[in-house]
């Protein structure tokens, strides 16, 4: 979050100082620079909320009802040994929830 906020804000400076030199020089093409670098500071802003949505929609535990039934109790897990459910106990029953 600090690197995208230092790159940001180094975009915006870049680009104000690029429209100010344009519009003393009366110069088009700073101009058109500066306007070009502001707007990959405001799309590097937009990937950033996007990603952001779409990685907390990915890493966080399932709301809808297309997925597996939750894991049984750690007690149950751990009673197996090394810590990992091998098989499925008897009377423990996995199902899609639709």
């Amino acid at each position: 979050m600090v690197i995208l906020l230092i790159t940001v804000v180094g975009l915006l400076v870049w680009a104000t100082r690029l429209v100010q030199t344009g519009v003393r020089l009366k110069e088009f093409s700073l101009l058109f620079a500066g306007t070009l670098v502001a707007m990959s500071a405001v799309g590097v802003v937009a990937v950033y909320v996007l990603m952001e949505s779409c990685m907390g929609y990915l890493t966080h535990s399932p709301t809808s009802g297309q997925f597996l039934a939750p894991l049984p109790p750690a007690a149950l897990v751990e009673s197996y040994g090394n810590g990992f459910l091998t098989e499925i106990p008897p009377g423990l029953v996995y199902s899609r929830l639709n």
